[in-house]
């Protein structure tokens, strides 16, 4: 069962080591990309719920790529992957390098350093809102560690998907482990918002129709913002757009042409 963030010694690391990671997408993609940039061999490891279009996108990428069974973990599938990295690592640390984003605190620092700055700076420091979707915790714990230095009085507003969702790059807390990004910073946040999947691909239909080719995790934080939006009627919410429509096309695709919700 996971505990929370290890304590491990700085790596100096070989030439033949591996850089291993779990990751739902985004982080694994670029992390393969990086990787092959720097000559370095990586590894992710991937829960078994993700879409067969992401994974193709990792598999592309990364020098080693898994998928984790389901029921891997104690505490659920989507800790899966995670669950395997820090098994693999913990058998062997000298032959893996593990940074772990979900305990790392640079994943916070990148956040408060350019995220934050740029929506204070996009928005004229006018922001009475920020409403993100939460996976690692990294993009909301750093911006809003950034905000809300500039102005207390801005909320931060953490989405949540359902519970078996079906919004990659998210996470529900109810049935996976909470970040310890996200619990060491959790003063930062104002408010927890759950939106439904019918909600977030409707929004990405949406978004579609206004021209911005996004995935569903994106149209997951405009549809929380919309809410926001709504009560805070002469405010400025801003929020971000993590992805694009490549990995959630064929999924909103078959919602549009069926109406139904499910992995592609």
């Amino acid at each position: 069962m996971l505990t929370g963030p290890l304590e491990r010694e700085e790596v100096d690391p070989a030439k033949d080591a591996i850089w291993i990671e779990a990751s739902s997408g985004n982080l694994g993609i670029a992390y393969g990309k990086i990787g092959k940039f720097l000559g370095l061999k990586t590894m992710v490891v991937t829960p078994s719920i993700v879409g067969d279009v992401t994974f193709k996108r990792v598999m592309a990428n990364a020098t080693f790529t898994e998928t984790t069974p389901g029921g891997y973990c104690p505490r659920g599938e989507r800790d899966g992957a995670l669950k395997k990295v820090m098994d693999t690592w913990l058998t062997n640390p000298s032959k893996y390098v593990w940074r772990d984003q979900y305990s790392n605190e640079d994943n916070i620092k990148a956040h408060e350093e350019t995220t934050g700055p740029e929506i204070w700076k996009q928005t004229k420091g006018k922001i009475t809102a920020l409403v993100v979707a939460t996976g690692t915790g990294g993009t909301i714990i750093g911006a809003a560690r950034y905000l809300k230095k500039k102005d207390p009085r801005i909320e931060v507003i953490a989405v949540e998907p359902q519970v078996n969702h079906h919004v990659q790059g998210v996470r529900n807390y109810r049935e996976s482990m909470k970040p310890s990004l996200i619990k060491e910073n959790e003063d930062l946040i104002d408010e927890w918002v759950e939106i439904k999947d019918k909600e977030a691909f409707e929004a990405t239909k949406l978004l579609w129709g206004k021209g911005y080719p996004v995935g569903t995790s994106s149209g997951l934080n405009y549809a929380a913002s919309r809410i926001i939006a709504k009560r805070q009627r002469n405010g400025l919410v801003a929020t971000v757009f993590p992805d694009a429509l490549t990995n959630s096309f064929r999924t909103m695709q078959s919602y549009i042409l069926s109406g139904k919700i499910e992995d592609v």
